[in-house]
């Protein structure tokens, strides 16, 4: 598997960012952490969407329903913006909004009722996470 890497520094973060440098922070952080999170998604799909798939699907039931490959590729999505709401001093959490885009080179692979499927080069557009 490839890696992404940007030689970027990540910003100093003293005083609140605007929407814009949120964005950009994120989408830094994402690219130089993108490679670490294929192994961890790989892992809670296994061991957490598969048993669920399997206990829905009648293939699945029956063993005909594999997933051999995941891989999260080396483009990482984007984060086209943010945007961060003020929290009361003291507080232990973080609010925002965010508008994630993915055109990733992505693959997931494997067999239904022993025939090979695939997915490749996932696209999403502009999608809004709360």
């Amino acid at each position: 598997m490839g890696q992404s890497q940007s030689t970027e520094p990540l910003p100093v973060i003293g005083r609140p960012l605007n929407e814009a440098a949120n964005a950009a922070f994120l989408n830094l952080l994402i690219g130089q952490l993108w490679q670490h999170f294929n192994t961890s998604v790989e892992i809670a799909v296994k061991e957490k969407l598969v048993p669920m798939l399997q206990t829905k699907l009648i293939a699945a039931k029956h063993g005909l329903f594999t997933l051999d490959v995941i891989d999260l590729g080396t483009r990482p999505l984007c984060v086209d913006g943010v945007h961060v709401y003020p929290q009361d001093e003291g507080a232990t959490n973080v609010t925002m909004d965010l508008d994630v885009s993915y055109s990733g080179d992505a693959h997931a692979s494997g067999t239904l009722i022993g025939l090979p499927y695939g997915v490749k080069d996932i696209k999403v557009i502009c999608f809004h996470l709360t």
